[in-house]
């Protein structure tokens, strides 16, 4: 009987042994084909030209707006629209003053600091205020 019984039991170690060392056969995933009706492929065409047209709306508004920015601080100190990049720069930093709900008197202050020096000189509170009027109707969301 324990013959009989160690026999089995090799011959099941035999088996899971087997089992293990199998090679595993790599499985492929079947191709799949979608089909979309042609009502569809219409409406989709038509919501992607939709978002490309109003993709060129928005930045032919946003880069109107800059340029209308450019006129209003050229309308301040001819020498503020020198730098296009850098009145950019600051213009959205005073943005930011203005969107994280900074008191005017403060977005003004810190406006005319931004903006001062060099060829522009010191811009007064008058100035400062006009500019950020400027840049609020333009360029602020």
């Amino acid at each position: 009987m324990r013959t009989t019984a160690a026999g089995l039991t090799a011959a099941a170690l035999i088996g899971l042994l087997t089992a293990c060392s199998a090679t595993t056969e790599d499985v492929s995933t079947p191709e799949v084909t979608i089909s979309v009706p042609s009502e569809a492929s219409s409406a989709i065409a038509s919501a992607s030209e939709e978002a490309g047209a109003a993709l060129d709306a928005a930045t032919e508004a946003a880069e109107g707006a800059w340029d209308r920015l450019e006129g209003l601080a050229a309308a301040v100190e001819p020498e503020l629209a020198a730098d296009a990049d850098q009145l950019q720069q600051r213009a959205e930093e005073v943005c930011a003053d203005i969107e994280q709900g900074t008191d005017e008197a403060t977005v003004t202050s810190n406006a005319q600091e931004r903006f001062s020096g060099g060829d522009v000189g010191q811009l007064t509170e008058e100035q400062a205020q006009q500019l950020v009027e400027a840049i609020r109707s333009t360029v602020c969301p």
